[in-house]
């Protein structure tokens, strides 16, 4: 149930269409709680390979994404509050295997530092306004993991009318007893939710300090997250000694269709968008105003290599026009790539000024929505 729940997730899905690190990462993080478990039972015997394993999955995930810090720091929480007391010479080899993890980490990736130095151009600056809606997207971001926010609403309150409707007969059949049952829930297996707890919870401070940047509360950045999160409606079956098997199988079924729907309607999102590649290819002369990692390799992997490419940060294009404005005619399309997730976002005003000197100068069109990865795409009709 719980992998039903997970795997089927509107959420899960959307982190599913960028072929990117975020699946691979809720991966890591479930092996590395996996072996934390195992390697800090109190009641069974742990092998060398557990260990060798832990560390392997440590270095594995501290090479996937930095923030898998915050997973490892609440395994080592997690192994402390299990065996402080009663094995220590467990707990330190749990704490030498993350350590030896990281030192691997290290060795392989010595720069890993200029991921924090490219966060930090990235956090923005603090009003109530931009707290109001960081506040919100925490909201949507959870909400997301059940109930698809796109198209097909209608089918957004499947889950919360099948769990009402459940309530109402289970309380019908059962009267008071229903309630009686309630108090003697079997607790076992909730230390699963310290992990969900501990690695949401430090996210979650971590955004509205803002230390996060403003595009880091969303279903990929959260993929630490849902693995266990898709435990919670399973760990509240718990709490009733009936109607259990009923109650599942109507989860899943609700699970299902918010997921199906939720790809339908992530799908028609995507698919929706403009794709630039006809107005590339005609183009003579691509001008891109942002060459920070990730951004400028999808646009010249679209480009021949006969297409002349102009690519700086709005500033730099202002500051150098002599480069290349008299050089753009009516075979030219820009790519505007500086918004608010960019690290070009300080540069904002920059962009704003590059595009009134060509409408000054040409007669511009922009292509409507943009071009889904890309930006916005104008494409310069004629000089004027």
């Amino acid at each position: 149930m719980v992998a039903c729940a997970w795997a089927l997730s509107p959420a899960v899905f959307q982190v599913s269409f960028e072929a990117r690190q975020y699946d691979l990462l809720a991966l890591l993080t479930i092996l590395f709680v996996w072996r934390i478990f195992k390697c800090s039972a109190t009641k069974s015997q742990v092998r060398p390979l557990d260990f060798f394993l832990l560390v392997a999955f440590t270095a594995a995930g501290a090479l996937t994404y930095y923030y898998f810090a915050l997973a490892a720091a609440g395994g080592g929480v997690f192994a402390i509050i299990r065996l402080v007391r009663v094995n220590r010479k467990r707990l330190f080899k749990i704490f030498g295997a993350l350590l030896a993890g990281y030192a691997i980490f290290f060795l392989l990736h010595p720069y890993f530092y200029r991921s924090f130095r490219n966060e930090s151009l990235m956090r923005g600056e603090f009003s109530h306004e931009n707290l109001q809606t960081r506040v919100a997207a925490i909201g949507d971001s959870f909400h997301f993991f059940w109930l698809n926010p796109l198209p097909f609403k209608p089918y957004s309150y499947v889950l919360l009318a099948a769990c009402g409707l459940w309530l109402l007969i289970a309380f019908r059949r059962q009267g008071l007893k229903f309630f009686q049952d309630l108090r003697r829930p079997d607790f076992s297996g909730f230390q699963i939710l310290f992990f969900l707890f501990w690695i949401s919870g430090i996210q979650i401070v971590l955004y509205l300090t803002y230390v996060s940047p403003a595009h880091a509360m969303n279903p990929k950045y959260l993929s630490m997250v849902w693995p266990f999160f898709a435990f919670m409606p399973i760990l509240l079956l718990r709490l009733f000694k009936t109607q259990r098997v009923p109650l599942a199988l109507l989860l899943c079924l609700a699970v299902a269709l918010s997921g199906l729907h939720g790809l339908r309607g992530f799908n028609a999102y995507t698919t929706q968008k403009p794709d630039p590649a006809a107005a590339l290819a005609a183009a003579r002369t691509v001008v891109v105003d942002n060459v920070s990692m990730g951004y400028l390799p999808r646009v010249l992997l679209k480009l021949s290599d006969e297409q002349i490419v102009f690519a700086m940060h709005p500033q730099d294009l202002l500051d150098h026009q002599e480069l290349w404005l008299d050089r753009l005619d009516s075979n030219t399309v820009m790519i505007r790539i500086a918004d608010p997730n960019s690290p070009a976002s300080g540069l904002q005003s920059g962009a704003e000024k590059l595009h009134e000197i060509l409408d000054t100068k040409f007669e511009n069109e922009w292509i409507t929505g943009g071009a889904w990865g890309l930006g916005d795409v104008i494409k310069i009709r004629k000089n004027l």
